[in-house]
């Protein structure tokens, strides 16, 4: 009788972990196609204002919507994929 509700609380436990786990990994998942979401519309309408020559730089960025960026570590992100792009750095040279 003893073992058997050591194991059955044991299940439990197991299944609460399990569930827990898997809001934690999905919750990480949402953040990460999130971030790459607000990156590449920035980049889209930056590279769109770049390519019809209406405006860049500073101000290109500010209108792409560069404050809608969640931490500098995408701003980074955004800066490497348009400097992959051949494009110069937004800000002058770094």
């Amino acid at each position: 009788m003893k073992t058997e509700f050591i194991i059955g609380i044991g299940g439990l436990l197991l299944a609460v972990l399990t569930y827990f786990a898997g809001v934690w990994r999905t919750g990480r998942r949402l953040s990460r196609e999130d971030r790459e979401k607000r990156v590449q519309r920035v980049f889209q309408k930056y590279m769109g204002f770049r390519s019809s020559n209406y405006t860049g730089g500073y101000d290109g960025l500010k209108k792409a919507g560069i404050a809608t960026l969640a931490s500098n570590n995408e701003i980074d992100e955004l800066f490497h994929l348009i400097i992959a792009y051949g494009e110069a750095h937004p800000l002058g040279e770094k």
